[in-house]
């Protein structure tokens, strides 16, 4: 009798063993699944986040080549001259790129490491070759709460640019 209590304890212990060691294969089977599917999504994320910025970037582009005499108010140092029929537009425009560069800023972190550094340089480049941008973000600090401008031009640089010459072509 006691034997066989014996051999069902043994045997007790042993499924016991053997149905832990399948709970933790399938414990670790499912935290595998689960880390898969957390980086598909990250995976996904940053395609979607990366296709709808440069969808917008596109839109941008196209008013760009729409009215391409803005191009050098954000490009070349040009700032519109006073009295300038593009004043007006280019500061439209300048708020229209500040809005983007505020979405992009904000998104940064969803974007892969190689897409990020991209876009930091792009932001980068047009702040520091654009006047009409850069006043317009300094003139409206509060309404960018990122401080994009000056998170990407460095703490030491200035939000508002020395006045360069006003175009020719304005006067």
């Amino acid at each position: 009798m006691w034997e066989l209590c014996l051999i069902t304890c043994k045997m007790a212990d042993s499924i016991t063993a053997v149905a832990s060691a399948v709970a933790a294969l399938a414990a670790s089977a499912g935290l595998i699944y689960i880390a898969r599917q957390l980086h598909n999504a990250r995976q996904t994320l940053q395609f979607a986040a990366a296709e709808h910025l440069y969808s917008r970037m596109h839109d941008i582009h196209k008013l760009f080549l729409d009215r391409p005499e803005l191009r050098p108010y954000f490009y070349e140092r040009v700032r519109p001259g006073r009295w300038s029929g593009h004043k007006r537009k280019a500061e439209v425009m300048a708020e229209l790129l500040a809005d983007f560069f505020q979405q992009v800023f904000l998104e940064l972190n969803t974007l892969p490491l190689q897409t990020r550094a991209g876009w930091r340089e792009y932001m980068s480049h047009v702040l520091r070759h654009s006047p009409t941008l850069l006043n317009f973000v300094e003139s409206h600090r509060a309404w960018y709460p990122s401080n994009f401008a000056g998170e990407l031009l460095g703490p030491t640089c200035r939000t508002t640019p020395s006045t360069p010459p006003e175009s020719p072509r304005d006067l």
